[in-house]
């Protein structure tokens, strides 16, 4: 098991669990950047997302592309500092390729985690 420190700020963002779950000995998945966590992930589900946080994953072809945002069969997904691309994908490059998108709604917005190409 790692264990490693780091800070939680108001920045931080919480996905199944809050910072009151945050105990000694819970099984977490971190993302840090300069030393702050951004997001931590609770292996064990303490009710789901906090504030308006809900979680989406969709699979299709993309059918179009723009500068922060892309469209799976007319529904809008939107990637951000946080979006992860796998597969060598970029958001430039997603234009009719069948991907499966995993990531939150915040807002009524789906924000797009982690995007990797998919086998239709």
């Amino acid at each position: 098991m790692l264990e490693e420190a780091f800070l939680v700020d108001s920045t931080t963002r919480f996905e199944d669990g809050n910072k009151a779950n945050l105990v000694v000995g819970e099984l977490v998945e971190v993302t840090v950047v300069n030393g702050v966590a951004k997001e931590i992930e609770f292996e064990r589900d303490f009710g789901g997302e906090t504030g308006n946080w809900r979680e989406f994953e969709r699979e299709g072809y993309v059918s179009s592309v723009s500068y922060d945002h892309f469209m799976i069969a007319g529904e809008t997904f939107y990637v951000d500092a946080y979006t992860e691309f796998e597969d060598n994908l970029k958001l430039e490059t997603l234009n009719g390729v069948y991907i499966d998108v995993e990531g939150v709604i915040i807002d009524g917005k789906k924000v797009a985690r982690e995007i990797e190409r998919e086998d239709d």
